[in-house]
């Protein structure tokens, strides 16, 4: 994995990346609670309410995801909040919108 990110250190994020890992992946747990959240109940809980329940409606993403999951079990959701942290957590190139 490339390490250089130009002026930005990114010493921090790779340290909690670190926790991540062991806490969720290789533990089972979670990064927001205490709960055990990483397991393959939950990942097959967000097949069945995410991935396998398409919304083809009108709206954003996380609106859409919200419709999806509301009959989904809250670890389960919990599960999808982490699991869109994690894609988050490195990424260097977001910026605010700006007015043209």
């Amino acid at each position: 994995m490339a390490r250089y990110c130009g002026i930005r250190t990114p010493g921090p994020i790779l340290a909690i990346a670190e926790q991540w890992k062991q806490k969720c992946l290789l533990d089972g747990g979670s990064i927001f609670t205490d709960q055990s959240i990483w397991t393959p109940e939950n990942v097959a809980h967000l097949e069945t309410y995410f991935v396998n329940n398409l919304d083809y409606g009108e709206g954003n993403f996380l609106t859409k995801l919200e419709s999806q999951l509301t009959e989904a079990p809250a670890a389960a959701k919990l599960l999808c909040a982490e699991m869109m942290w994690v894609m988050l957590l490195c990424l260097s190139n977001m910026l605010l919108m700006k007015k043209s």
